[in-house]
């Protein structure tokens, strides 16, 4: 199955593998161009630094719809979800009474949302959340337990 024209192997699951095991690397799979732009901000943010980290972004070319993002217009606005990507994930959709909340990442955000469509038809709302780094989001919540 591929996603895109550059293939297959693109897609696998052992690409995101290797941004997650590699000692003292952080890795993005961001779904939106600005997030893209955030987290590769983040990863240079590091470069050079004693205590920084390597960063690792998997991309597609599939084309995603950004007006899906739903980034606020005002520089000031942004900054709390630029947080919330760099961090390694952030809601995307809310609803106020969610039956379930859909995870994704990266280029299948498409699938995701247009999946709250069908079940909402279906009196089942959903909640979504993109994760843009699964380690720092796993990193966070074993701080959250205290199992860091």
């Amino acid at each position: 199955m591929t996603l895109a024209p550059e293939g297959g192997a693109h897609q696998s699951t052992k690409t995101p593998s290797i941004g997650l095991e590699q000692p003292g690397c952080v890795s993005y799979e961001p779904a939106f161009a600005l997030d893209a732009e955030w987290c590769l901000l983040a990863a240079m943010a590091q470069l050079g630094r004693p205590d920084g980290q390597s960063g690792y972004l998997r991309l597609s070319t599939r084309p995603v719809d950004q007006g899906l993002a739903a980034i606020p217009a005002d520089p000031a606005a942004r900054e709390r979800p630029r947080r919330q990507v760099v961090a390694g994930a952030y809601a995307l959709r809310r609803v106020s009474e969610p039956a379930v909340t859909l995870v994704t990442m990266g280029a299948v955000v498409t699938e995701t949302l247009a999946a709250t469509e069908r079940l909402d038809a279906l009196g089942a709302p959903a909640d979504v959340v993109v994760v843009t780094s699964p380690g720092l989001l796993f990193r966070a919540v074993q701080a959250r337990s205290g199992l860091d």
